[in-house]
């Protein structure tokens, strides 16, 4: 591959301390296994406010839901990274635990086009543009500085192919709101190339 077709595939890093469930998610993906799953962006009742959701629906090798809540403004750089890149990667670790986040493995999800980036578009818009309004800025003088922290933000990811992209989070358990579209055909998901080494 040439440096300049390498992309940045975001990283999120989840809490498993509250959901031993997802430990044998995590588990399942071996070097060999390849499974499906469904993914669907949206807002969920219940979520804290500013946030959006991804719901990955695994399908196989084991059956599991799981909710990805993300803050608008202070996550919107890897949202941004995700939509653009139609993937990420998921590694599950118990909180305080350094060591087991260097052998856990790493699942590769492939998020497809579910029409959800003009709705992203509008909604990181709308949180930036209220975010300098509290500030003291007035409507037109917040978009200006909205349109220009976008701009800024995908100036930058677009150049920088080095360094990784990481967010811990914890996942939700809730129904979804406002969702993109229905549930699209299931996406063959898999560990990384890197992980069978």
């Amino acid at each position: 591959m040439r440096p300049q077709d390498a992309r940045l595939v975001p990283l999120v890093v989840i809490d498993t301390s509250e959901r031993p469930d997802l430990d044998s998610l995590f588990a399942s993906y071996t070097p060999e296994a390849v499974g499906n799953v469904a993914i669907q962006w949206g807002r969920r009742d219940g979520a804290p406010k500013g946030t959006v959701t991804l719901n990955i629906k695994f399908i196989a090798p084991v059956e599991q839901l799981l909710m990805l809540d993300f803050e608008i403004v202070r996550q919107g750089l890897l949202v941004d990274g995700i939509l653009r890149t139609r993937e990420l990667y998921l590694q599950g670790i118990r909180s305080n635990d350094a060591d087991q986040e260097a052998r856990s493995p790493k699942i590769r999800v492939v998020v497809p086009d579910t029409k959800f980036d003009g709705i992203w578009q509008e909604l990181l818009m709308d949180e930036l543009v209220q975010r300098s309004k509290a500030l003291g800025a007035t409507e037109h003088h917040a978009r200006f500085l909205a349109q220009e922290s976008i701009r800024r933000w995908r100036t930058a990811q677009a150049s920088d192919t080095h360094s990784v992209r990481t967010s811990r989070i914890r996942p939700a358990n809730a129904s979804m709101t406002r969702c993109a579209a229905p549930w699209p055909t299931r996406r063959e998901i898999g560990p990384d190339v890197a992980d069978r080494r």
